[in-house]
């Protein structure tokens, strides 16, 4: 299967500044659902603040979708033997996209880890600031899925290739 990978996102900053040894869980939380106190901001946001204190967004952007890659080629050597009839097999017939949320956190040398991989990750606007990139990442989801399966005729003279945040970040895993 093909890997693809969304320019929109969200990029959560923890309520406490991380410290070694410090056993405080508001350190290392990444889901603002139980967390009131995290902020919240898009990747553009993150672009600037990386451009304004003079580093590489897209070198930083190149090591996530390295991680995303390495991460997904585990996953499909995982289930590689599975039957088609299975749940997997069945969305993949059918174009379903399968949405996946990756939590990283990133090192004082700019360097992502990759903390989850979350199978079901909460596209539920939440707030205005998260409706409109989940609204468009989840769209734009079906619509690279039309693109593969070539029914994107039926997507009304939308251009994928245009208006998709989508990116391929490798061919056939």
């Amino acid at each position: 299967k093909d890997v693809y990978i969304s320019s929109l996102g969200l990029v959560k900053l923890a309520s406490q500044v991380y410290k070694d040894h410090v056993d405080d869980d508001r350190m290392h939380m990444t889901n603002s659902g139980r967390e009131e106190n995290m902020l919240q901001y898009n990747f553009v946001s993150l672009r600037n603040h990386f451009q304004k204190v003079g580093w590489s967004y897209d070198d930083f952007w190149e090591l996530l979708e390295q991680a995303v890659y390495t991460t997904m080629q585990c996953y499909e050597k995982q289930i590689e033997g599975e039957k088609q009839e299975s749940y997997r097999g069945q969305l993949r017939k059918f174009c379903i996209p399968k949405i996946l949320g990756f939590d990283f956190t990133v090192t004082e040398d700019r360097q992502p880890m990759l903390l989850e991989v979350n199978r079901y990750p909460g596209l539920e606007p939440r707030g205005v600031s998260d409706t409109e990139v989940k609204n468009s990442v989840v769209r734009d989801a079906w619509i690279c899925a039309a693109e593969q399966c070539g029914i994107s005729s039926l997507l009304g003279g939308v251009s994928p290739s245009k208006t998709c945040s989508y990116k391929k970040i490798k061919d056939k895993l």
